[in-house]
């Protein structure tokens, strides 16, 4: 049920045309108006609500003073800084990607390219929009520098129970706040292997069984029960006891249902993939341990990339215009 592609790379579908003039440059490493609009793309989607609607709303809606789509550029240009950083700081600090890594990049790229229907469609799309296969094959090298350093950094450091009960306790309703949790028994609509929808008699017949299931739910059969005996869902097996998720992480009506939900509260909906009947689930510290882990460790690689930057003079500059469209 979890998205295909990482949300940093998903976002390329959402990118608009802007000028080629580096807007930032990190050491080796130029970042371009079109590749900054994509970064611009990623975090408005992450902020988007309500209130946040349209173009007018970003230009007129404040957050703490200021106006929400001041707040998202510094964000964008934040992040860019930052995925660029991975990149140069490593390799200052005399790291490489080897093999292994490389393969790893190369499997990137290539699940985006097959996202857009090949290799035609993925050269024509980036053309349209002023991205480079270069920026892609950055993007996908910046993701690989940080998990290699995250994976070393937890060979060399591993965190203790310790810390993750300390993180816990003092990141608690922050973190109940960020993560959901819930159960799912799904009704196919779609075929999993290649996202082809079914026949619309096989369409009808889903959508009547989900019916008469949720109906036995909420009249206090055993949820567990009957999503053992009817659900479709392919990752069953692997999350038994349910999704553990945040934010972008599901598809847009199973994440909506679940965050709108309370506790135990049982609803339904309709997504790309089926129907859903969904029960939240309250969180335990239990759920949340791999989750602590990584966060903790993703701190200790900001700090080692900060350090690395500093000792060794990665330079970065703010050019002109570095907002889109402002000179």
């Amino acid at each position: 049920m979890r998205k295909l592609l990482p949300v940093v790379l998903a976002m390329v579908m959402m990118l608009s045309s802007c000028k080629q003039e580096p807007v930032i440059t990190v050491g080796g490493i130029e970042i371009t108006e079109a590749e900054l609009g994509f970064y611009l793309d990623t975090i408005k989607e992450e902020m988007q609500g309500t209130e946040l609607e349209t173009d007018a709303d970003w230009e007129t809606q404040e957050i703490e003073g200021r106006k929400a789509i001041d707040v998202a550029k510094e964000r964008a240009v934040d992040i860019a800084i930052k995925n660029a950083i991975y990149i140069e700081a490593s390799k200052a600090a005399g790291i490489e990607l080897d093999q292994t890594d490389r393969g790893m990049v190369s499997q990137m790229k290539n699940q985006l390219i097959a996202g857009y229907g090949g290799k035609s469609e993925y050269d024509k799309y980036l053309k349209e929009h002023g991205i480079t296969d270069r920026f892609i094959d950055m993007m996908c090298q910046s993701t690989t520098y940080f998990n290699k350093i995250k994976y070393q950094i937890s060979q060399n450091y591993p965190v203790s129970e310790n810390d993750l009960r300390a993180y816990y306790e003092a990141n608690r309703e922050e973190l109940e706040t960020t993560y959901m949790k819930a159960k799912h028994i799904l009704f196919l609509t779609s075929n999993p292997a290649n996202g082809l929808p079914l026949t619309k008699a096989e369409i009808e017949k889903a959508k009547h069984q989900s019916e008469s299931v949720l109906a036995r739910v909420k009249a206090g059969e055993d949820f567990d029960a009957l999503m053992r005996e009817y659900s479709q869902d392919p990752g069953l097996a692997n999350y038994p006891n349910g999704y553990v998720f945040t934010e972008g992480e599901m598809v847009k009506e199973f994440e909506e249902a679940v965050k709108y939900s309370i506790y135990e509260e049982i609803s339904y909906c309709e997504s790309e993939h089926g129907y859903h009947i969904i029960i939240r689930l309250p969180l335990r510290y239990e759920d949340l341990v791999t989750f602590i882990e990584d966060e903790i460790l993703s701190e200790k690689v900001e700090e080692r990339m900060s350090m690395w930057t500093d000792k060794y003079n990665v330079e970065v500059t703010k050019h002109e215009g570095i907002y889109m469209g402002e000179n």
